[in-house]
């Protein structure tokens, strides 16, 4: 595998920084406005300063509403101040992507320790507005927190608000050790208590494991030089089928850098690099790209899905290598996962079919793999000796190097189906209605069982298939799940360790096998980064 070094990535690994600062502005890239007053040089550059750096990738609030979110995040350096940034932009999962539907009066604090409330303004007032697609910047506020503390984000939001950050998932506070994915213990996120009061100043918060309108980006200023990963994507890259506001990426990295992710549902390569079909939504995740030391990339799938040719997704990605080589960026590309049907919950390779767009996946992996030649700024062909032709890491190549994703995933390089290594099944699983508690006499239930899926026969509604989490291994014949089962049932097949649950999006059990093989490469690249 190539790799880079300063002279060939400008900026990339000689210490310096080269995140983009913000400086006070009246409209963004491409037009769309803005508001409050992000402001900065030098050592006062305001630049992402924490983790959980989410869009708003689950649509809109069912109607007008107000309410208070309570967030928690990660300080990725020492920060000195801290500036809000909050968007109006949404998409939703294979549907539609756009502006808000109203515009939103938002008001925030800080909380650097909890209790410890330092309020938020916007040009000096106690209240914002966020125009249908603009972006809303609120005022420094100066308060010091370490590196490595939990410190907390309060938001005030009127309108119909898009959704993003799910709260009370402890995994993306890198809290987790249990699996659950209802754990609500010790985070201290939630709502207003009384629900839907402006409690950003003072006031109560009520534990609640919901959606929320929180900030998209927690920027501020800091004396430390820190990188600054960004990730775009789609679904896959996202977290799905992992925990909210988790995924392979955050697992690699492990809470420790900041962390923008502007993946969404459904995404395509061609998408960002086009627009797409909201050129607001493209925009606001444009603000955050700009920030970026590091960049991984991850779309892919749905360029398949789609019907692409190969052509045209190299194309794009080389359109995309170079817009983040431009800033002087470090970027991977990340091979692409395969997609398959199944006539047995995936669990034997003989039962997964391969998806017809798998033959142009496999020469995409080819091309990447092999340093995705490139040749008078086209794509060449896989294994070309052609005069001129750079590869990743090389000289004039935008692309640092790339990520093999696909490998962890499938059974064997290139077979288009899913590894199924890790399932095994048993017979004699029993649940009871009502209760998290699964039996089985002949599972042998290890601490290795942590976190994976299952599909648990005749527990679902009305006796069908149910699907959960083992969030607790109690001893080798009894676990108790995230999900309550829904019906009794005794005698039944329980799929241990299930893959993926739609054919597409690799299971968490993957996200975490991806996170461990390449946490290594992210971290190689952060301490040359440092030196």
């Amino acid at each position: 595998m190539a790799h880079a070094t300063s002279s060939t990535v400008p900026g990339s690994m000689t210490g310096t920084g080269n995140v983009q600062a913000d400086t006070v502005e009246t409209s963004g890239p491409g037009g769309k406005g803005s508001s409050g007053t992000p402001q900065g040089a030098g050592q006062d550059a305001l630049v992402p300063v924490a983790t959980r750096n989410n869009t708003y990738y689950l649509g809109v609030n069912g109607s007008s509403a107000t309410q208070t979110f309570r967030s928690k995040h990660k300080a990725a350096c020492d920060i000195t101040s801290v500036a809000l940034m909050y968007g109006n932009s949404y998409s939703t999962s294979g549907g539609p992507q756009g502006d808000g539907p109203t515009s939103l009066t938002v008001a925030c604090s800080v909380e650097p320790v909890a209790g410890t409330i330092f309020r938020g303004f916007f040009s000096g007032a106690p209240t914002g507005t966020v125009a249908p697609g603009a972006v809303l910047y609120s005022d420094p506020v100066g308060c010091f927190i370490p590196k490595g503390t939990f410190f907390f984000v309060r938001t005030y939001v009127s309108g119909n608000y898009p959704l993003g950050m799910t709260l009370n998932y402890a995994h993306g506070l890198g809290q987790d050790t249990t699996g659950d994915p209802s754990v609500t213990s010790d985070s201290g996120e939630g709502v207003a208590s009384p629900s839907g009061t402006d409690v950003t100043a003072s006031g109560s918060i009520s534990s609640a494991y919901v959606t929320s309108y929180s900030p998209f980006c927690i920027l501020g200023t800091t004396r430390t030089l820190s990188p600054v990963f960004v990730v775009v994507g789609d679904s896959i890259a996202n977290y799905s089928d992992e925990a909210p506001d988790m995924g392979w990426v955050t697992r690699a990295l492990g809470n420790q850098w900041p962390l923008v992710k502007t993946a969404q549902p459904g995404e395509t390569m061609q998408e960002w690099v086009t627009d797409g079909t909201s050129v607001s939504l493209v925009e606001a995740r444009r603000r955050l790209f700009r920030y970026g030391t590091h960049f991984v990339f991850a779309d892919g799938r749905n360029d398949l899905s789609g019907g692409r040719t190969l052509a045209q997704i190299q194309a794009d990605m080389i359109t995309a290598w170079n817009m983040a080589m431009a800033q002087g960026g470090v970027s991977w590309q990340a091979t692409i996962t395969p997609k398959v049907t199944t006539t047995d919950q995936y669990s034997t390779l003989g039962n997964q079919t391969t998806d017809a767009s798998d033959t142009v996946r496999v020469l995409l992996n080819t091309w990447i793999r092999d340093g995705a030649p490139i040749l008078s700024g086209a794509a060449a062909a896989a294994g070309s000796s052609a005069a001129g032709t750079v590869r990743a890491g090389q000289a004039g190549h935008p692309l640092y190097s790339y990520l093999e994703v696909a490998d962890v995933v499938e059974s064997a390089r290139n077979s288009g189906k899913f590894s199924i290594a890790q399932v095994r099944t048993v017979t004699d699983a029993a649940s009871t209605a009502s209760s998290k508690v699964i039996t089985s006499a002949t599972a042998n239930f290890t601490s290795a069982d942590l976190g994976k899926s299952v599909f648990m026969a005749g527990s679902g509604t009305a006796g069908a298939t149910q699907t959960g989490v083992i969030a607790f291994v109690t001893n080798s014949t009894t676990v108790t799940m995230a999900q309550t089962a829904i019906t009794t049932a005794s005698g039944q097949n329980l799929q241990i360790g299930a893959v993926t649950y739609d054919g597409t999006h690799p299971d968490g059990f993957f996200h975490r096998a991806i996170g461990a093989a390449l946490a290594s490469q992210f971290s190689a690249a952060v301490t040359a980064y440092l030196a």
